[in-house]
């Protein structure tokens, strides 16, 4: 028993077995480790360093009667160490503050988005993320592969979108554009302008279909670009009322905010809140 009483020993436990498991017939590491010392006579601590490495109330987390009885075991030669790490994980189970690992089943992950993706990620792609609760969804693509996004958008619908590039005058530049079909539009730019193909799109959809809230919420979108720091030039934008404000814009446009910081970090700023 000498050489497994040693200062430093590591216990290595099987992988995938409980380290914790109830013996089942109502007898508890309590009740256990009380007999054991009583019947021993034990000081209820011992020298625990010489015989483990890492004391068993920072591995369990928990310090009482049962723990001090187990260290005094180990401590005592009563029980080898990796039958008093054993017991002390169990005894944690059995008062309900550790759980064993692995876990028994891993919790299901809810997402309140759904993301569908169109090309290869490793060549030509596009994506779109869509908010399941509210409905707003914002598409990434390059003017090029215009093509994906048509793929993976809703036909129905009057989005807006932005489109980010750099210019070779004036160097990034970012139009913010509600045509009355974005498809059409996309493609004339596209063919137009040789040096955009590579420019970055983002369809944004689900808007409100009401007049006045549509157009605080583009005003919104139209806000947190230009807090992003982007030079925005605003194409055919909507009318404003006299007592819209930026703060209640931006509170509208949230959601549409939110997605578009996921599908192109850095373009906007989202305020907190």
């Amino acid at each position: 028993m000498g050489d497994t009483m040693r200062k430093g020993n590591i216990f290595e436990f099987p992988t995938g077995r409980r380290l914790c498991q109830s013996v089942g017939d109502g007898r508890s590491v309590a009740v256990l480790a009380r007999k054991l010392s009583s019947g021993a006579r034990l000081r209820t601590f011992g020298s625990i360093h010489d015989v483990l490495s890492i004391d068993i109330s920072d591995l369990t987390g928990i310090s009482d009667d049962t723990i001090d009885r187990l260290r005094a075991l180990a401590a005592h030669r009563v029980l080898t160490p990796s039958s008093v790490v054993r017991l002390a994980l169990r005894h944690a189970s059995e008062i309900g503050r550790f759980r064993p690992w692995p876990p028994q089943a891993a919790r299901p992950f809810r997402s309140n988005y759904d993301f569908i993706l169109a090309g290869d990620v490793f060549e030509s792609f596009a994506c779109r993320i869509e908010d399941r609760l509210g409905g707003a969804w914002v598409a990434r693509g390059t003017l090029e592969d215009r093509a994906l996004l048509f793929e993976i958008c809703p036909p129905d619908g009057c989005p807006l979108y932005i489109a980010h590039g750099m210019d070779a005058d004036t160097g990034p530049r970012t139009f913010l554009r509600k045509p009355r079909n974005w498809r059409s539009d996309l493609s004339r730019m596209a063919e137009g302008a040789e040096g955009m193909r590579d420019w970055h799109v983002l369809i944004v959809g689900g808007l409100p279909t009401d007049g006045q809230k549509r157009a605080t919420v583009i005003g919104g979108i139209a806000d947190g670009l230009r807090r992003g720091g982007a030079g925005v030039r605003i194409v055919k934008a909507a009318d404003r009322s006299e007592f819209d404000t930026e703060a209640g814009r931006l509170k509208d446009a949230r959601s549409h905010l939110n997605l578009i910081e996921i599908a192109y970090p850095g373009l906007v700023d989202v305020p907190a809140g």
